[in-house]
């Protein structure tokens, strides 16, 4: 008889297979798997929403003081 942390395990692999297989088929039918049909990397090469990202992130990182000396 399986456990509790059995059953947790098991549904915990079988949501990452879900949600992976669901990325591929989005990224196949759009392109892009968050993006889809707004994706500007088509047209230009440059993906706007990672800029954004890398922005935000070097913001939050400035706003810390960046990286702590050892």
């Amino acid at each position: 008889m399986p456990s509790i942390a059995d059953i947790v395990i098991l549904a915990a692999v079988a949501a990452t297979i879900f949600f992976s297989v669901r990325s591929l088929l989005r990224k196949e039918k759009n392109g892009c798997s968050d993006c889809g049909g707004s994706c500007s990397s088509h047209a230009d090469g440059h993906c706007s929403k990672a800029a954004g990202m890398i922005a935000d992130a070097e913001s939050a990182f400035a706003k810390k003081g960046g990286p702590r000396s050892a």
